[in-house]
């Protein structure tokens, strides 16, 4: 045999060498942290949320005050009905600090994206949860992060939001995504994605804000494109009337639409169920271990506890999500009257009292018909419907459907679908 083909021999053993030598490395590696995960250990697991931080792997987490008052900053906005753009720039307004850990690479300013990724991070609740790092379940789930293993642990981390705020602020974020996106950056309208044009159903706009902002005009949007004629009316003889009759009812007409008794049994049997899913889990994981992984309907039965889990951790979500948002705790008699004297006011502060009212409102309102300088007709979730008078035009000014509601007794949706059905 020549010299070139024994340095090409060796090279290939010197080769299979290393990476047997690499897979059983990666094997160990993978019980060790599979063991650490048993145990709910926090010595191998060194990463945590920028608001935390440890002088050494054995001490507990601190956190760092400053960057845990800015991510609790987040989760108020986010209550209030702020989204992640608008609480992106009120950060880098007002110079909050960025909750990262310190790094050469930290970003010098606040990222659109950061507020929304922090409002899905469970680690603010004290959760912690391990997760499968290796190649093959980062390339299965196509994530960076890897895969979830199913196992989180409570109370990993020092808790910096209370549960309360959390769900406030995943009701907010629900209800903002089933009503359209906002367009005035001040958040004057604050029947934002609810109010439509009685005459056609197009959406209803606030415009000429510019003007003063007591001076806006409600404008459908078919007449901005020049597809019809619907009347044009101002926002303020309409917005008093509408929202202390939303304020005054929607606690009555709503209700809860729900037995809340019976939510939260429903809500306490899906924990006890996660409870008994986690002792089965930690089991399993262990199995796993002792068998390096070799028998795959362990691994098969590990995954179908973790999707079952998840179905309850939604479910859990959902029901507190509901009891955050009880119609009763967003409205009381003097509600419509803090909001108006905040309606037409260039403040941070009257800025959250406007974001905050459409979110509320959109939690009990499905639609409001707007009849400019008429009436209004607010269609409740519930399904119930009532009608409001508006402001006239003029101080004498006549208000015919108002009048033809009260006289022959109309049916109110019906009012709406005979204008719908006229183009």
């Amino acid at each position: 045999m020549n010299s070139q083909k024994m340095d090409f021999m060796m090279s290939v053993l010197l080769l299979s060498r290393g990476h047997e030598e690499s897979l059983m490395k990666a094997k160990r590696l993978r019980e060790t942290f599979g063991s650490a995960r048993e145990k709910g250990s926090r010595k191998e697991f060194g990463s945590a949320p920028g608001w935390l931080w440890r002088p050494e792997s054995t001490e507990p987490w601190q956190v760092v005050d400053k960057h845990a008052e800015a991510v609790v900053k987040v989760f108020e906005l986010a209550a209030a009905g702020y989204g992640s753009k608008a609480i992106c720039k009120t950060a880098n307004a007002e110079g909050w600090p960025i909750p990262t850990r310190e790094t050469e690479k930290k970003p010098k300013k606040w990222h659109p994206t950061m507020p929304g990724r922090l409002l899905r991070m469970r680690a603010v609740l004290g959760e912690h949860e391990y997760r499968i790092m290796t190649h093959e379940a980062k390339k299965e789930v196509n994530h960076w992060r890897g895969k979830s293993s199913g196992i989180v642990i409570p109370d990993f981390y020092p808790r910096i939001i209370s549960d309360e705020l959390w769900h406030r602020a995943r009701a907010s974020i629900a209800t903002r995504a089933t009503t359209s996106r906002r367009r005035d950056e001040h958040y004057f309208n604050i029947w934002s994605g609810l109010l439509r044009c009685g005459y056609c159903g197009a959406m209803v706009h606030r415009k000429n804000e510019s003007r003063g902002n007591s001076k806006a005009q409600l404008i459908c949007s078919n007449k901005i494109a020049g597809l019809t004629e619907c009347k044009t009316g101002a926002a303020s003889a309409t917005d008093a009337s509408l929202l202390t009759t939303i304020s005054a009812l929607a606690g009555a007409e709503m209700g809860l639409g729900y037995d809340k008794d019976e939510l939260v049994k429903k809500i306490d049997v899906a924990k006890s169920k996660i409870s008994d899913i986690s002792s089965s889990a930690s089991a399993l994981a262990k199995a796993i271990v002792a068998t390096s992984g070799e028998l795959p309907e362990l691994i098969v039965e590990a995954e179908r506890l973790r999707k079952e889990k998840e179905l309850l951790l939604n479910e859990i979500e959902e029901g507190e999500q509901k009891l955050a948002s009880e119609p009763n705790s967003l409205f009381d008699d003097s509600y419509a009257n803090e909001v108006l004297a905040q309606l037409y006011i260039k403040t941070e502060l009257a800025k959250e009292a406007r974001a905050t009212c459409n979110v509320r409102v959109s939690r009990v309102v499905s639609a409001i018909w707007h009849f400019a300088y008429d009436l209004a007709i607010v269609e409740f979730k519930s399904g119930s419907v009532t009608a409001v008078a508006l402001n006239p035009k003029t101080k004498n000014g006549e208000r015919p459907l108002l009048q033809r509601v009260h006289n022959e007794s109309l049916n109110l949706m019906d009012l709406v679908s005979k204008f719908m059905s006229v183009k």
